[in-house]
């Protein structure tokens, strides 16, 4: 069948399918030939997020029930890999294995150690070896943290963020009398000549206390830290989608600077806290928060790389410290920011931050800090 004059005057075409003259609902195939309603219906769907057209049979059906061409699926789903049920990325959670799993999955086979919050299979029992091994630990230099349990009180911290602390220390005389007694485990670290204390998962004023009771027995037997110490604090991200991470990891790649006022000189290039290797055009194109992480290097200020293993951005700039009030502090401006950027879009994140100068951004840290908001995560 061909198109007549007339037809052509009136602006017909011939679907490159079924051969129907048509100059309506018109349908672009995937090299731009026209289709009918029907033809493209029954033989091409498009893609929900690149809007790509794909065969039908090339289409991969989303968890929301849509569809995406095979570059947006590989770069967005996952199988689960124990029922090979399709899911976000983002939405998987990590055995002990390294195996990715659904919610399901991961409920009905992992849990958490009663003590350090390690994620075990639920066969395993109830802790973790490292845990259930603790006083054999205390023999060999170290021993695991104890349960932390806290009270939702949020008054001091001013966010609802759970956090952790490492901290790094040269000399740290009868720590072993903490044993079994702080949500702490005193571990071994290969760049330093005492021990590092590192906490469980903590929230709220009264993670603070528990920081506080290490910090007072540390000041109390003469503890010391040095220049190859550092503290180390993590902060939950584990409820935040890709959108709000990318806030989030713009507005510390913007402010290095500013957060640099914060430290001593000879924390600035250090090579266990460099400046990041990223740039904002790069954090803008993420599409998969799990995949940027795992390509990250550990050692930057701000650490990315957590996020692939403990779902954690990790700050690392700050010198090491056993003074209370300096930690809690540093964990509690942190926490804010935090709070401020998940709660802005990428967008609003560069509009309040890039052009700023480094006194600028640190006045703004400061003055959103002083607000000391709770903000639900």
């Amino acid at each position: 069948m061909t198109i007549c004059s007339d037809c052509q005057a009136n602006n017909y075409v011939q679907c490159a399918s079924c051969g129907e003259a048509i100059n309506t609902d018109i349908y672009d195939g995937p090299n731009d030939e026209p289709l009918c309603q029907n033809c493209f219906s029954n033989e091409y769907i498009v893609c929900d997020n690149c809007e790509m057209v794909i065969a039908n049979d090339d289409a991969k059906e989303t968890p929301d029930s849509g569809y995406y061409c095979q570059n947006c699926y590989n770069d967005y789903c996952t199988e689960c890999n124990n029922c090979q049920q399709v899911i976000w990325q983002d939405d998987s959670l990590t055995t002990p294995h390294d195996r990715e799993y659904c919610q399901a999955c991961y409920d009905r086979y992992c849990t958490g150690c009663d003590d350090c919050g390690t994620v075990i299979w639920q066969n395993d029992g109830n802790c973790c070896e490292s845990c259930t091994s603790e006083h054999e630990d205390v023999e060999d230099g170290g021993f695991s943290a104890t349960r932390f349990q806290g009270r939702e009180e949020y008054t001091r911290i001013g966010s609802k963020r759970r956090y952790g602390v490492e901290i790094e220390t040269h000399a740290c005389y009868q720590y072993s009398d903490l044993f079994g007694t702080v949500a702490f485990e005193a571990k071994e670290d290969g760049s330093i000549a005492g021990m590092e204390f590192a906490s469980t998962i903590l929230y709220g004023d009264a993670g603070l206390a528990e920081i506080e009771s290490l910090c007072k027995f540390g000041k109390d037997h003469r503890w010391v830290v040095n220049g190859s110490c550092g503290l180390h604090i993590h902060l939950d991200v584990s409820n935040e989608k890709t959108e709000q991470l990318k806030a989030i990891a713009l507005a510390y790649y913007l402010t290095y600077h500013a957060w640099l006022k914060f430290v001593c000189d000879t924390r600035i290039g250090n090579s266990f806290c460099a400046q990041h290797r990223t740039d904002m055009q790069s954090l803008e194109s993420i599409t998969s928060f799990t995949k940027f992480a795992r390509l990250q290097c550990r050692y930057e200020w701000f650490n990315f790389a957590a996020y692939g293993k403990y779902k954690t951005f990790e700050v690392r700039l700050h010198q090491g410290s056993i003074d209370a009030e300096e930690i809690c502090n540093w964990i509690r401006i942190h926490a804010i920011f935090m709070d401020w950027a998940a709660n802005k879009t990428f967008a609003e994140v560069k509009e309040a931050l890039h052009g700023k100068d480094t006194n600028e951004q640190f006045d703004f840290i400061m003055e959103l800090c002083q607000t000391g908001l709770v903000v639900s995560v």
